[in-house]
């Protein structure tokens, strides 16, 4: 029997990647491995200028993944899309075939994830400004939310969310000004996981990127909030074991 695809999950700006156990927690229950990834970005002060860690935090764990002869399937979410990005190059299943090598990335799967084409940064899709709930560090490298309940959890229970945002780190302001210079999207089998209450990137917003890539991206449609893999765990891990190659 053919072996399973790991599964690697990258974070968004201020998470952990501790949030995605209980969706990684369904999936081990189907028989996949999974590879958390923690950004470098995240929790450090002051910021970090460049997000050169995070990209090479990234492409480690791939590397580790593919070089040993699995495939995988790359899960990003929000920010953590960008990094992810740049990180996959040259690990795409099809490019490694190529070199006669075993192993590759599959499938890419944006679970409310920014999906952004050469040259631009987040800044540049934000149209240059900062969000209203930023809250920046006088030295501009730090950046915080302003009422992550709101933006990030509005779909859990008043419990949940003040458990969730107890684990919110700080994020690298600068991060957000890096610009693009690989989209996987081009070069993968790319999924998308809609969420339909996202008060961080609005679902018409997370719409308009992938019909702005003019890709054929398939997708779900989840009614959730940014954060699916807290609140709508069991239908996320279906989400991904369809970009594996299930049928669930």
């Amino acid at each position: 029997m053919t072996a399973k695809p790991t599964i690697i999950f990258v974070p968004g700006a201020w998470h952990l990647a501790s949030g995605y156990d209980a969706v990684i927690a369904e999936l081990k229950d189907a028989e996949y491995d999974a590879v958390k990834v923690e950004l470098p970005s995240i929790g450090v002060e002051p910021g970090l200028q460049t997000w050169e860690k995070d990209v090479e935090s990234v492409r480690s764990a791939i590397s580790k993944t593919v070089e040993a002869g699995k495939d995988a399937v790359l899960v990003a979410h929000s920010y953590g899309s960008m990094p992810a990005n740049e990180a996959v190059k040259g690990f795409e299943k099809t490019a490694r075939q190529e070199q006669g090598k075993s192993g590759g990335i599959i499938s890419y799967v944006y679970c409310t994830a920014f999906v952004l084409p050469e040259g631009l940064s987040l800044i540049d899709a934000l149209g240059g400004n900062d969000l209203p709930w930023w809250k920046k560090s006088q030295n501009d490298t730090i950046v915080e939310p302003i009422d992550p309940a709101t933006i990030f959890y509005n779909d859990l229970n008043a419990e949940a969310q003040k458990n969730w945002i107890s684990k919110l780190k700080t994020f690298s302001y600068r991060m957000f000004y890096h610009k693009s210079t690989y989209a996987a999207w081009r070069h993968l089998p790319s999924w998308y996981i809609y969420c339909t209450l996202d008060n961080a990137i609005p679902h018409p917003v997370q719409q308009s990127m992938v019909q702005g890539t003019g890709v054929n991206f398939r997708s779900v449609t989840l009614e959730a909030s940014h954060s699916p893999f807290l609140s709508k765990p069991k239908e996320t891990a279906y989400a991904i074991r369809n970009a594996a190659g299930e049928n669930v």
